[in-house]
C-alpha cells in the first residue's frame, strides 16, 4: 500500500492455494488479502476510509471483479463453477462492502523496456509487488495443500489432496481416466505402490500435455511400448517385416533395443541427446548435481553404464535411490521422482538466485522431459 507522496506503508506476501495455480488465482488472492486488511482496518478502529485504487496486471480479474460488482442479481448455483470462483467471489463481496476502493488494470513488467525511474507510479508499485512475490516463492517449500475455505464458498471440489479451483467437469473426466490409466501402468510394469506413489505425475502430465514439436500419437505409443519395432511389425507380416534389429545382430528388435542398439550410428542420438540436455540445463541453472545425474542415469540405461554412486552427494542421495527404485527406463518416459523439483529449488534458495518459471517447478521439469521426447522422436525419424 502506497501513499500518494510514493511512501510506503503496508506490504507483504504469502502463499496462493489450489490447483491449477495460475496467475488469475495468484492475484485474486493477492487482491483478497489487502480487502480483507482494509475492511478489518476500517471496523477495528471504525474508520472511514479515503478514496483508493487498487490496481492488478490481471486484466480478466480486473473485469471479472468490475461486472460482478456491478450486478444486483442473487448468486446462481452455477456461479461457482467458474474458475477460481471461491477466491472471486471474497474479493467481490469485499469490493461491495468497501466502495470507495476502484479496480485498475496496469500492464505488467513495465520495467523490462522502460527504466524503473520513468515508470508510473502504479507501475513501480506492480514491480515491487513482484519482488515481494518473488522472495516468498524463494523462501516457500512450494508444498501444495488443499485451499482453506474462504466464507462465502461453501465447497470444494477436491481430489488426491488438491483443491480443484477451475474446469471441474474437464477434471473429474480426466481424474477418472487417469486412475484407469495409472492402474495399467503399475500392472504393466510391476511398479510397486511406493514406487508409483513417489513418481512426479504432475510433471508427466504437463510434459504430455505440452508437447507440441513431435505427432501425438508417438508419443502415446512411446510412453506405452508400442512404437512401431521389429517385435511388434513382425507380428503383422514376419516375411516382410522380420523382428531382427535392422542395426545389428539382435533378433528381436523390441522398445528397449530400439534405444538401446550399440550400433555405432543408431548411437549418435545419445551424444546429441546428451549435449542438448546439458546445454537446456546449464540455460535454466539446473543444479550441477542434479545435472551430472540426469547425464549418468541417462547413460546407465542407454549403454549400460554403471552410475558412479560414490560421485553422488549425500544431499541428493536419497534422489538417486528413489529413481533407481521407480527405474530409469521410466526417467526417459516422464517418470520422474518427485525429489526432482524439490532439490532443485532447494539449489536455488540455497545460492540465493532468482527463482524463475523457467527454473523450477513443473515448467523446469517439463522442459526437459520434453527435450528427451524429442530426441527419441528423432531418432525414430532418422
Amino acid at each position: 500500500m502506497n501513499l500518494k507522496n510514493g511512501t510506503t506503508i503496508i506490504e507483504g506476501s504469502g502463499p496462493a492455494y489450489g490447483s491449477p495455480m495460475d496467475s488469475y488465482r495468484a492475484e485474486a488472492y493477492g487482491k483478497c488479502s489487502i480487502l480483507q486488511f482494509l475492511f478489518l482496518l476500517r471496523e477495528y478502529y471504525d474508520l472511514t476510509l479515503a478514496p483508493m485504487q487498487v490496481y492488478c496486471d490481471n486484466e480478466a480479474l480486473v473485469k471479472n471483479v468490475n461486472k460482478a460488482r456491478e450486478q444486483s442479481r442473487p448468486q446462481f448455483p452455477n456461479d461457482a463453477l467458474k474458475a477460481s470462483w471461491d477466491v472471486l467471489q471474497a474479493v467481490v463481496r469485499l469490493a461491495k462492502l468497501l466502495p470507495q476502493i476502484t479496480f485498475h488494470h496496469i500492464r505488467g513488467h513495465q520495467d523490462t523496456q522502460v527504466p524503473l525511474d520513468k515508470l508510473s507510479r502504479p507501475a513501480k508499485l506492480n514491480v515491487q509487488a513482484d519482488k515481494l512475490a518473488g522472495s516468498y516463492q524463494r523462501l516457500s517449500s512450494h508444498k501444495t495443500i488443499q485451499a482453506p475455505m474462504i466464507d462465502g464458498t461453501n465447497c470444494h471440489l477436491i481430489y488426491d489432496g488438491q483443491t480443484v479451483a477451475s474446469k471441474h467437469r474437464k477434471n473429474i473426466r480426466d481424474h477418472r481416466r487417469t486412475k484407469e490409466l495409472k492402474t495399467y501402468i503399475k500392472q504393466k510394469t510391476g511398479m510397486s505402490e511406493a514406487a508409483f506413489a513417489d513418481i512426479d505425475w504432475q510433471s508427466h502430465e504437463r510434459s504430455v500435455n505440452t508437447f507440441k514439436d513431435g505427432p501425438h500419437i508417438f508419443l502415446v505409443k512411446f510412453l506405452h511400448g508400442w512404437l512401431p519395432v521389429g517385435k511388434l511389425v513382425s507380428r503383422y507380416n514376419p516375411i516382410k517385416y522380420p523382428s531382427a534389429c535392422p542395426s545389428c545382430d539382435e533378433p528381436v528388435e523390441d522398445s528397449k533395443h530400439f534405444l538401446t542398439c550399440p550400433n555405432p550410428e543408431r548411437r549418435k542420438w545419445h551424444a546429441t541427446l546428451t549435449t542438448s540436455l546439458r546445454h537446456r540445463c546449464e540455460s535454466v541453472d539446473t543444479d550441477p548435481a542434479l545435472l551430472d545425474l540426469f547425464l549418468w542415469g541417462l547413460n546407465h540405461w542407454l549403454q549400460s553404464a554403471p552410475i558412479p554412486a560414490h560421485r553422488v552427494p549425500e544431499r541428493i542421495s536419497h534422489l538417486l535411490h528413489s529413481q533407481t527404485t521407480i527405474g530409469w527406463d521410466n526417467f526417459l518416459l516422464g517418470r520422474w521422482s518427485k525429489h526432482w523439483t524439490t532439490l532443485q529449488l532447494q539449489y536455488l534458495q540455497r545460492n540465493h538466485i532468482e527463482v524463475k518459471n523457467k527454473n523450477h517447478g513443473l515448467s523446469w521439469s517439463s522442459n526437459i522431459i520434453r527435450l528427451m521426447w524429442e530426441g527419441v522422436d528423432n531418432e525414430k525419424q532418422s
